[in-house]
């Protein structure tokens, strides 16, 4: 079977090594299925590009799409699926390359997949750079977005998804795709719950003003606004 692994890239230049290396080691270890990353650099303007470039050159299927300007998480998700449509794979995984999503729950999210769940979404129960105003405003957030959408609270972009799922989805012609809102339509989806890594590098680009931009779509999408 053949999984692409879409990561979304912005200004990310310290921790992108790392999670390339670990990334890698991973697929290695994994020898049931073959992998391909796809990562989308989205407009950034430091030396994301120049590293993209040179860990393609020493791994094996490795493509990268880099964006004009900075379109945003969402979009850049967006461009990658529209991306690896185009190519034969069974399964995608979105993973971002900050390191905070856990690397080595791929192949929990891969069994899963195997005994017969189309989408592996996951949910995180910590969060570990977040201060206790900044957990507080999540949950306000997400209490609001639980009133108009069937967003899970604390639900991350880090998921699996079958190509079926993922061609049925795209379908919809939404621009962008909102996975963690369009997922809860199918019936075949397990919940895993994961811990998430502290930031080791840099900042979170995760703006308030981007959440907030994200949960008002999501908001217009669910009310077909």
């Amino acid at each position: 079977m053949k999984i692409a692994l879409i990561t979304p890239i912005y200004n990310e230049e310290e921790s992108l090594p790392l999670f390339l290396t670990t990334l890698k080691k991973q697929i290695i270890n994994n020898k049931h299925h073959s992998y391909s990353i796809v990562a989308i650099n989205d407009g950034s303007n430091d030396s994301t590009a120049q590293i993209l470039k040179e860990y393609q050159q020493q791994m094996g299927d490795f493509y990268i799409l880099n964006l004009e300007k900075n379109l945003g998480q969402q979009a850049a998700i967006h461009k990658g699926l529209e991306y690896v449509q185009r190519l034969n794979y069974d399964a995608v995984i979105i993973i971002d390359a900050d390191m905070q999503d856990p690397i080595d729950c791929i192949p929990k999210m891969i069994k899963l997949w195997e005994a017969g769940y189309r989408i592996v979404l996951t949910t995180y129960q910590n969060n570990p750079e977040t201060s206790y105003l900044r957990r507080l405003l999540r949950r306000i957030y997400y209490f609001g977005l639980k009133i108009f959408t069937p967003i899970l609270q604390n639900s991350t972009d880090f998921m699996l998804l079958d190509i079926k799922v993922l061609n049925e989805i795209m379908q919809t012609n939404n621009y962008p795709v909102l996975l963690r809102h369009e997922v809860h339509r199918f019936e075949s989806l397990h919940i895993l719950k994961i811990e998430r890594n502290q930031r080791i590098f840099g900042r979170s680009k995760y703006t308030y003003l981007k959440m907030i931009k994200f949960g008002l779509l999501s908001i217009r999408r669910f009310l077909n606004l």
